[in-house]
């Protein structure tokens, strides 16, 4: 169904002038966060850091023709704990394509011997993202608030 795609500088140098595709994938509206994380990637590449922490991966179609979305994780981890975040464009929504991809970074996160437990979180209303985390093993934590988001469900999946 879809396959993550790591980023390399070239692809980031790329997207960081608006590349309309990425290695041969085109990108379909809606797919890309917005462009300061590419700048950040960037920027931690350029100072030797892991791009595994500072870069988003690519959601892309089985076929690789389609760049569909993109998700990462949002920082290194600490204490053991890391947070992910996703996005998938509105044309891909409905069909799994989220579920897996977070199956996929899950199993990423599952080869980092330092860490514990992966978290996520998602607005208290958003219903599809609490069905991709609900069906991926995620337990919902509580809820805070937070002064970007307002009100937010903090999601907890612990690493075996």
């Amino acid at each position: 169904m879809i396959q993550l795609m790591s980023l390399d500088a070239t692809s980031l140098s790329a997207l960081r002038q608006g590349a309309a595709s990425v290695q041969g994938a085109v990108i379909q509206k809606g797919a890309m966060p917005p462009a300061v994380l590419f700048d950040l990637a960037a920027q931690a590449l350029a100072a030797g850091k892991p791009l595994l922490w500072h870069a988003p991966w690519l959601i892309v179609s089985a076929d690789g023709q389609w760049v569909v979305g993109a998700m990462g994780f949002k920082a290194p981890p600490q204490d053991g704990l890391v947070e992910i975040g996703y996005n998938v464009a509105p044309a891909w929504q409905g069909r799994g394509v989220a579920s897996t991809a977070v199956r996929q970074l899950l199993a990423l996160a599952a080869e980092q011997p330092a860490l514990r437990m992966v978290r996520a979180e998602t607005a208290a209303d958003n219903v599809a993202s609490r069905r991709v985390l609900e069906k991926n093993g995620f337990h919902l934590a509580g809820r805070h608030h937070t002064e970007a988001d307002g009100w937010v469900d903090d999601w907890r999946y612990t690493l075996s």
